[in-house]
């Protein structure tokens, strides 16, 4: 469990993010991270998400083909929560 406090002060979204800089599966060992916004929040999967080695090279690819099958395979890797 994590708990924060945020100050927006000024701010419309802060990114909380969770690395494993020892992962080598995914850039940088990005694992997840929650975009917390004044309406809401947003977790998303990085690890099998837009951060795994291979999803990033197919979304930075110039082949059409490839940047759909990425996003496929992104389908599913984030949800998010709106403010009640």
């Amino acid at each position: 469990m994590v708990e924060v406090k945020i100050k927006f002060e000024g701010a419309t979204m802060i990114d909380v993010e969770f690395d494993d800089r020892k992962y080598t599966g995914a850039h940088y060992g990005h694992l997840c991270r929650a975009q917390v916004r004044l309406n809401g929040v947003t977790i998303i999967d990085e690890r099998d998400g837009g951060m795994k080695n291979e999803i990033r090279e197919m979304r930075n690819s110039t082949d059409p083909a490839k940047k759909a099958e990425a996003n496929k395979l992104l389908a599913g890797r984030q949800v998010t929560y709106s403010k009640a």
